[in-house]
């Protein structure tokens, strides 16, 4: 029986941010009502007071937990990973496994998911914890010496006590190709709610709005450079719409503002929650090229929140793109870097026609409900697996004391 879920993440608020935080937002909303409580452990760079709501009759609790140096995105590490990060999040599974222990005492859980990878620490949580273990698993990311990142995914992801959860067909392809075992992988996609429709905002007789963000694991500073040139390229060749490059204000840096040419038709600038969000009520197309041939996307959420708002995606040919953007449906996909600027015509010429073929492939594919569904569905069957082994032979690497908590809440 699965009573109270402990979910383990970076970053973790209770307003809507940017990225795969939202998700977690939204899931938690559909997921809540099912339990009688959710505890969340939210690694900060500041310490910050306990924070408590009730959802659907479910105490939803979230302890913060500062890090002092560990970031997620900055000006030079952007959405992938710092390796001083990677460090910390290892050095931080002691402090984790403390909080773990006395909500044992407290209120014994039955399940903990890891809403980001947090490297080794995932095993020492795994073969510590009064529970099984799951673990999201977003993007390949191939930023690293092939060799050396495929050991520490293998690594990080490889324990009895730890099952993965990657968004797309792709990545779980290549979880199983460096040799993590298949039977532990368990797919779940993103989900969105609806949000309307794209361009809505948007004056008569402006240009299209063609939208880059750089909320987007794994998008980094060479993929900003690239689409930037290849837009004024393409403005340059006659196309007649608007560009605006969105970016958390971590990761805008001072240079990019000699960039910034919004009477050139490009526009660069850093952006609030607020403010992203009214660009993605304008925008006609979003343009989210990835130019690092090694990395599986998720696809990444934005995508999915701007296929809700009817805006197709123009990206380039790389693993994972073809579960969300399908050619001239929803979107378009450069064979290669030549191919951009042509794509990008396409696309503003035929935006208004995928407005509902967008919406409808997430209606398809990326119901928010469904997935939570989904998730409820894995924590329910890990959880009943684990009480099942306890009535055996107790988990390994509980203590004695958490084993007599756990037995209490045993169930189908």
């Amino acid at each position: 029986m699965l009573e109270h879920l402990v979910m383990i993440g970076i970053d973790f608020n209770t307003a809507r941010a940017t990225g795969d935080k939202n998700f977690w937002l939204e899931l938690l909303k559909h997921v809540a009502p099912h339990l009688k409580r959710v505890t969340v452990l939210s690694l900060k760079k500041t310490a910050m007071p306990v924070s408590e709501t009730e959802i659907g009759g479910c105490r939803v609790v979230i302890r913060y937990i500062a890090t002092g140096v560990l970031d997620s995105a900055g000006a030079t590490g952007w959405m992938v990973p710092r390796r001083l990060g990677a460090i910390e999040k290892t050095l931080k599974a002691g402090r984790l496994l403390s909080e773990l222990d006395a909500l044992l005492k407290e209120e014994p859980y039955q399940h903990i998911h890891l809403m980001d990878n947090l490297g080794l620490a995932n095993r020492i949580i795994a073969g510590n914890a009064a529970s099984r273990v799951s673990v999201t698993a977003f993007t390949y990311q191939g930023a690293w010496p092939n060799l050396v990142y495929d050991w520490f995914l293998r690594a990080s992801y490889s324990h009895p006590n730890i099952t993965v959860v990657p968004f797309c067909d792709a990545y779980r392809e290549k979880l199983g190709g460096i040799g993590v075992t298949p039977d532990s992988i368990r797919r779940i996609p993103w989900g969105v709610s609806a949000e309307g429709s794209g361009g809505a905002g948007r004056e008569p007789g402006l240009r299209p709005l063609v939208l880059w963000a750089g909320y987007i694991c794994p998008i980094g500073r060479r993929d900003f450079l690239f689409a930037y040139d290849t837009a004024r390229k393409a403005l340059e060749d006659g196309l007649k719409a608007e560009f605006v490059f969105a970016f958390k204000p971590e990761c805008h840096e001072a240079r990019f503002a000699r960039l910034d040419r919004p009477d050139e038709g490009i526009t660069v600038t850093s952006t609030s929650e607020a403010q992203f969000a009214a660009l993605k009520s304008r925008a006609d197309v979003f343009y989210s090229p990835v130019i690092t041939r090694d990395v599986i996307v998720g696809p990444p959420l934005t995508w999915i929140e701007m296929l809700a708002c009817g805006v197709p995606i123009v990206t380039t040919d790389v693993e994972g793109v073809s579960e969300a953007v399908t050619d001239g449906v929803t979107g378009y996909v450069a064979a290669g870097e030549d191919d951009v600027v042509d794509r990008l015509k396409d696309a503003v010429r035929t935006y208004g026609s995928m407005k509902d073929r967008c919406a409808a492939r997430v209606r398809e594919r990326y119901d928010i409900a469904v997935s939570a569904g989904r998730y409820m569905a894995l924590w329910r069957d890990l959880a009943g697996q684990a009480a099942h082994a306890e009535t055996r032979t107790g988990l390994k690497g509980a203590t004695a004391g958490a084993e007599a908590c756990a037995l209490k809440v045993k169930g189908p």
